[in-house]
């Protein structure tokens, strides 16, 4: 009987270190939960691009919805490297392998900036949508509006119902202004555990 064809795609950098899929299993304490759907489809635009983690006896470190989504789309094989981690530091990594990412934040305008460049957004995580309202959002000229006068600021008119964002604006004098925004970059620059520009200014301004 023919030996059954490696079922893969991806970098063909990545070919010689094809495993079969079934040498490899989840981690029993694994936290994170994937997007298998999404990943399945990049795996079907770019093929993979980068191996997963595995420990010697296949125990998978690093790359759990990858294979996941491999077998979704009926692959054989994954690319995979072998961990020389201890066992003391194999879940401290598991923790660090998405907490450094999720303690990341996106520049907003340049990922707009990015995000017009092209209109196939198909496997890259954003969909069409929400890329189109970023872009309208971070690159539409702004509409100014100016602010009535002769009305004591806590008599202007409040906005009343529901909502889960506010758009907020804030008057400053010039002086203000330059040492708010020294501050907002100093701290973005800090990394202070902020995930946002907005985070910065709020700690500039409340400092909290």
């Amino acid at each position: 009987m023919p030996a059954a064809t490696k079922v893969w795609e991806g970098n063909e950098q990545l070919r010689r270190l094809l495993v079969p899929l079934d040498e490899l299993t989840p981690h029993p304490r694994n936290p994170r939960r994937g997007n298998v759907p999404e990943i399945s489809r990049s795996l079907a635009r770019f093929g993979q691009q980068r191996p997963v983690l595995a420990l010697p006896d296949g125990t998978i470190v690093a790359g759990h919805h990858v294979v996941e989504a491999a077998r979704a789309r009926e692959w054989t094989h994954v690319a995979a490297i072998r961990s020389d981690l201890t066992d003391e530091e194999v879940e401290a990594y598991l923790l660090a392998d998405n907490g450094t990412a999720d303690a990341g934040y996106y520049d907003e305008r340049q990922l707009a900036e990015l995000l017009s460049e092209w209109e196939d957004y198909e496997g890259t995580g954003f969909s069409q949508r929400d890329a189109q309202e970023l872009v309208k959002a971070m690159l539409a000229e702004p509409e100014l509006q100016p602010a009535p006068t002769g009305v004591p600021p806590g008599e202007q008119p409040m906005g009343q119902g529901t909502s889960e964002a506010f758009n907020i604006v804030l008057t400053f004098d010039e002086e203000t202004y330059a040492r708010v925004a020294a501050t907002c970059d100093r701290l973005m620059d800090e990394d202070a555990g902020l995930r946002s520009y907005a985070d910065a200014v709020r700690q500039a301004i409340l400092g909290s």
